[in-house]
């Protein structure tokens, strides 16, 4: 992945020591954002998107593998979920993995935040995640409800293989 147009903030929470070291020791353009306690991935979440300057907050999950495929080299990523905010206006979401969900007679998408996408636009216009789900749990569930309320799209951008530790 080229870095060099970007900052990468690792929002590290209830890490070994072992990992302070390690970040730290990567230099620019990581940047380490500790907390001793593991307060989950919703608040540390928060916490890269207040500290984030970039037009564009990627949110990475630590056990995320990209690999390279016949149209993608992995490398390419972050090209691949910027360039439907190029293209659509409308653009709220981006991220490899969509689903529909249903509760109360109501179907609805929702893009998994292990691999996602957003712009500072969005962020300002929706806000940040809702600390009521922390430490983790359906955030990307009211995110996605969130965006679609004020009328943004929700795009699964095509990876060959993106994958978390939780769906394999």
């Amino acid at each position: 992945t080229d870095l060099s147009k970007c900052e990468v903030l690792v929002c590290a929470n209830g890490c070994t020591e072992d990992t302070k070291d390690y970040v730290l020791s990567l230099g620019e353009p990581f940047i380490l954002l500790w907390a001793e306690e593991q307060i989950g991935f919703t608040k540390a979440t928060n916490i890269g998107i207040k500290e984030a300057h970039g037009e564009y907050l990627v949110f990475l999950n630590n056990d995320t593998e990209l690999q390279d495929n016949p149209s993608h080299k992995a490398s390419e990523w972050l090209d691949l979920l910027e360039q439907p905010f190029r293209d659509n206006s409308k653009c709220g979401a981006t991220g490899p993995l969509l689903f529909r969900g249903e509760g109360e007679g109501v179907s609805y998408d929702f893009l998994m935040m292990f691999c996602f996408c957003i712009s500072r636009k969005v962020v300002e216009d929706c806000g940040i995640l809702d600390e009521q789900f922390a430490p983790a749990g359906v955030e990307d569930i009211d995110y996605s409800l969130r965006l679609r309320e004020k009328g943004y799209d929700l795009v699964q951008v095509s990876f060959h293989r993106a994958s978390c530790g939780l769906c394999g």
